[in-house]
């Protein structure tokens, strides 16, 4: 049976959590408004009108992952995958694993497979396949996937709603990246195993390299393709040195701001720990009980 630190599995997902609420209300605003109005706290509003401490897809799917993983023993297997689709289907048609159980946002490629599994009920081929179909949706669930070993385990969770190289490489890295920060080792030295992996796959189509440099905001970009978000999230985590400057880094680099948000916030959570969270923001979050009865299995 696969050992899960049920503590260090909370740090990541509360720090995702807050992330993504934090992201919410200004999801698809521009840098340049964002420059001008900068998020620096929980605001309800926004483009999908929710109350403070709202959490969005990014949580949800990533809730309806750990639950799977917690009725199958933390085992890779066709039943989890299943399971795992299962509470996808359960998240977007009745609102389970949202906050207060109104499902009010999901990607495209998301739904289309979940409505895949729904006709053929094939958690291996229900992924949308095409190098166009390279956004950010498997990322933003793939934290639970630090207590998996395998990679081919990893990909075959990815690979549930987003079947393409470029989104299986950056569920590596982030994992791979996530499991250091994890294990203790710095923030810095840890993007080694990032450096491993591309170097390992040529296949890649756009170069992470500039994440080892001392780039400019001017350089990443924070839009829906899974390597922006990918690039934008590190860049958050490298360019601050705290927990709650980290996540308001994210949001306000515009665009496609609960995922990045959330992203940055598990790496985040895990670095700095759950005690490293502002207080305030921990009360706002809505539903952090679902939060904590999914994470220790209660």
């Amino acid at each position: 049976m696969v050992s899960i630190d049920r503590d260090k599995l909370y740090d990541g997902l509360l720090g995702l959590a807050i992330g993504d609420a934090l992201g919410v209300p200004a999801e698809f605003m521009t840098r340049k408004h964002l420059n001008r109005k900068p998020i620096t706290d929980m605001i309800n509003g926004g483009c999908w009108d929710q109350p403070a401490g709202t959490w969005s897809d990014d949580t949800s799917m990533t809730l309806a992952t750990i639950d799977a993983l917690n009725k199958n023993d933390w085992i890779i297997n066709k039943d989890t995958l299943i399971d795992i689709m299962i509470n996808f289907v359960k998240w977007e048609r009745h609102g389970k694993f949202a906050a207060h159980e109104n499902r009010f946002d999901i990607g495209n490629t998301c739904l289309e497979a979940i409505d895949n599994f729904s006709v053929n009920k094939n958690p291996y081929t229900c992924g949308v396949t095409g190098d166009k179909r390279c956004g950010n949706g498997a990322l933003m669930r793939i934290l639970p996937c630090i207590y998996i070993e395998s990679d081919m385990d990893i990909l075959s969770v990815s690979r549930l709603t987003h079947d393409n190289e470029t989104c299986d490489l950056a569920s590596l890295a982030y994992t791979a990246y996530a499991k250091e920060l994890m294990n203790g080792k710095d923030k810095y030295e840890a993007l080694g195993v990032i450096r491993e992996i591309i170097d390992k796959n040529p296949a890649y189509n756009k170069t992470l390299y500039k994440l080892f440099n001392n780039v400019g905001e001017n350089e990443i970009y924070s839009t829906g393709y899974v390597v922006d978000t990918f690039e934008a999230a590190i860049w958050c985590v490298l360019n601050t040195d705290n927990y709650k400057d980290c996540v308001l880094k994210a949001v306000n680099l515009g665009d496609d701001t609960d995922t990045v948000a959330a992203i940055a916030g598990g790496l985040a959570g895990l670095y700095y720990g759950k005690d490293k969270i502002p207080t305030e923001w921990v009360s706002t979050l809505r539903d952090i009980g679902t939060l904590k009865r999914i994470c220790f299995n209660e």
